[in-house]
Parts: C-alpha cells; sequence; structure tokens
C-alpha cells in the first residue's frame, strides 16, 4: 500500500543477528537430531503388541483416509490456475500463481491425506493418551496410512524410473533398508534384551550402555537417509524393539527427554518458523484458496475415518474423536514442506499459507481431542476430562 512504511529492513536486521548464515545449518543439525530422539523416545514408551490388535477395523479406516482425501483434492485442484511463465533459463514452464510448480497441489493432496505415525505418537503421547483404548486404535491407523502412502509413493517412483531406465539405485535403496532392518530385528533387538537381562531388580542400567543405544540411533538416522528412507525411520523401529516397561527404558527416558523436549526439538520448529514470510504474499485470493483447499481435505479426512469406524460400530462420538486425532499434523509434514520451499516445488507465499492451516488444524484438534475424551469412563462416549490419564 502506497505511503505505508517499510518496516523490511527492520526485520532484516533482526534476523541478520539473530540468525547467522553461519549457524543456521548447526541448529538445523541439532534440530534433527532432537526430532530424531524425540520420536526414538516415544516409540519406546509404545507397545507395540497393543499396535497391531485393531485388524481389519484399522485397515478400512486407514484406505479410507488415504483414498478419500486425495481423490476430491486431486479434482479441486483444477480451480488453480496453471499459467506458463518463463523461469531463469529462459523456457517456459507452467506454474500456479501464489502456489508454485503444478506438482506442488499434488505434494499437499498427498500430505493432507497422509497421517503420519511419529506425529501422530508424539501428540498422543503429549496429550497423555499413547496407551489408550482410542489412541492405540488411532497408532494402529495412522501406521497403515503412513507406510501405505510410502509403499505407493516407492512403486511410483520405481514405474517411473523405470521407464528412464534408472531402476537401479532403487534396488540398491531397497537392500539397504532391507538390511538395516535385518540388522536392527537380528542385533539389536537381542543386545538390548541382554541388557535388560542382566540389569538386577531395580537396578540401575549402566551409563555406557544408554549412549551406546543413543549413538545407535544417529547411526540408524544417517543410514535411513542415505539408502532414501525418512531420517526419522531407523530410529522409531528401534525404538518400537526396545521392552517398553524394561529398566532401559526408564533409563532412556530419564536421559533424553529433557534435553530433546527441551532443547534440541524447539530448534526444528524455530527453523520451520523463521522460514515463514507473510511479506511475500501477492496473490491474496490464492492464499486463502490455497487454506480453504487444505481445510477442505482434513474435512474428508475426518468422515473418512468416522464412516467406516462407524461401520464397524464404533460409537459416534468415538469415531468423530478417531477423526480428529487422524487430523494431527506436524513437525514430518513440516520437514517436508520446508525441503519443497528449498526446491522451489512450493512458493515462499504458499508456505505461509500452509504453515498457518497446519498450526490451526492441529491445535483445534488437540483441543478437542484433550477436553472431550476421557478414557476412564467407558461408558460416557464423549466427556470432559476430570482426572489425568497417565499413559
Amino acid at each position: 500500500m502506497e505511503g505505508a512504511p517499510d518496516y523490511s529492513h527492520i526485520k532484516q536486521r533482526y534476523m541478520d543477528a539473530m540468525f547467522r548464515t553461519d549457524n543456521v545449518s548447526l541448529m538445523r543439525s541439532v534440530a534433527s537430531y532432537g526430532f530424531m530422539l524425540q520420536l526414538f523416545l516415544i516409540s519406546v514408551k509404545t507397545d507395540p503388541s497393543n499396535i497391531w490388535r485393531c485388524g481389519k477395523k484399522a485397515f478400512a479406516i486407514g484406505v479410507s483416509c488415504m483414498v478419500m482425501p486425495f481423490a476430491v483434492l486431486n479434482l479441486l485442484s483444477w480451480f488453480f490456475e496453471v499459467q506458463h511463465v518463463p523461469d531463469d533459463g529462459g523456457r517456459t514452464v507452467a506454474a500456479v500463481a501464489g502456489v508454485g510448480d503444478p506438482n506442488a497441489l499434488v505434494t499437499i493432496a498427498s500430505l493432507v491425506s497422509d497421517t503420519m505415525f511419529p506425529v501422530v505418537a508424539e501428540i498422543l503421547a503429549e496429550l497423555r493418551l499413547l496407551n489408550t483404548e482410542l489412541g492405540r486404535l488411532a497408532l494402529s491407523v495412522s501406521m497403515i496410512i503412513d507406510y501405505g502412502w510410502s509403499l505407493t509413493i516407492t512403486i511410483a517412483t520405481v514405474v517411473m524410473r523405470t521407464m528412464y531406465e534408472q531402476a537401479l539405485p532403487l534396488v540398491y535403496s531397497a537392500l539397504g533398508i532391507v538390511a538395516m532392518i535385518v540388522f536392527l530385528l537380528f542385533v539389536f533387538r537381542p543386545w538390548v534384551r541382554w541388557i535388560v537381562r542382566q540389569t538386577p531388580k531395580d537396578g540401575r542400567i549402566a551409563e555406557g550402555q544408554v549412549l551406546m543405544v543413543l549413538l545407535v540411533v544417529m547411526a540408524m538416522g544417517a543410514v535411513s537417509e542415505t539408502f532414501g528412507a525418512r531420517v526419522t525411520d531407523g530410529p522409531i523401529i528401534m525404538g518400537l524393539l526396545v521392552p517398553s516397561a524394561s529398566p532401559l527404558a526408564v533409563a532412556i527416558a530419564e536421559k533424553v527427554e529433557v534435553i530433546a523436549t527441551g532443547l534440541m526439538l524447539p530448534l526444528a520448529f524455530l527453523n520451520a518458523g523463521m522460514l515463514t514470510d507473510f511479506s511475500t504474499i501477492e496473490h491474496p485470493k490464492v492464499f486463502l484458496g490455497l487454506q480453504l483447499f487444505m481445510l477442505a481435505g482434513y474435512v474428508i479426512k475426518f468422515f473418512a475415518a468416522m464412516a467406516p469406524a462407524v461401520y464397524y460400530n464404533m460409537p459416534v462420538g468415538k469415531a468423530a474423536l478417531l477423526g480428529l486425532m487422524l487430523n494431527f499434523t506436524g513437525l514430518m509434514q513440516l520437514l517436508i514442506y520446508v525441503d519443497s520451499l528449498y526446491s522451489q516445488v512450493i512458493q515462499p507465499e504458499a508456505y505461509a499459507a500452509i504453515i498457518v492451516i497446519i498450526v490451526a488444524v492441529t491445535a483445534i484438534c488437540s483441543y478437542l481431542v484433550a477436553k472431550l475424551y476421557d478414557p476412564l469412563t467407558p461408558n460416557k462416549t464423549v466427556a470432559y476430562r476430570k482426572l489425568k490419564h497417565l499413559d
């Protein structure tokens, strides 16, 4: 607006003073390691045997939540106008004004349709609902959705690369991931069980053993990313293999929780937030339209979770709470959006719109779940919580 004061130079001076370029990469590395530790800790607290007991109901809900939002959002993406603009090299490329590459809408649709297991586990742990009946069902469904999407994307990538005779690197990646899983199942798992057996009742785990476990977490994160998986996949599998009620799990929680949750993890959110720049908004209608586009996907996923849950005789109130849990969004999605911003798949103003809707939806869903779900009153479908449930 003409005549309005320009404060951009003040912001730039603040950013230069607070976030020096030579320190940002270090901050991101520390944040990534903190995120790995946090997800490893959540997996340690999770009893995997409870996750797999939900059977056909979890599978039906998971497939419904994967397919319905993605299909509808791909239809709604036709409302965004695709333009042909020159790129830096002088070539004409397709782009959606205010959003970015046309594939950005497909990426956003897939992320809205995806419910990532680590995110759901993290928020449920924060709400102390991780090992409740509904919490276990939400974890089962989120695992089906998360790894279902990963398998779908992998197959699509293999098919596309095979067409261009580039499938061999994917074969090497698959073999590397299989080798990592074999190592964790047949080397790491017996080792941690040996540690638990060697620890006397009411005894303490040696500091060196806990340190070795944390070093393996770092190594598995690096191996996962090297072979094309997510940096968190190795640590999550590791955490699920640690006996959840063992002295080792208690020792890990004591050593890791404060530093990961209180120090390292906030850096990851700081990194995501510092990239949000509302001054880049040049297409207000597209900015609002993208938020409505994503909101429509979350609403569709809510009902896509409710329908099969009610079909399997779940009370409507609990089905609604499950739909809210499956709309939890967190740092995993933020990291993918950050990567999309760096690779110029999405534009800065689209990233700002995405951040706003993610924060709003997750805040509303987590607040409603915390207020309305009382796992200690099984005879009431939805009730205000009067006692704090301990996970």
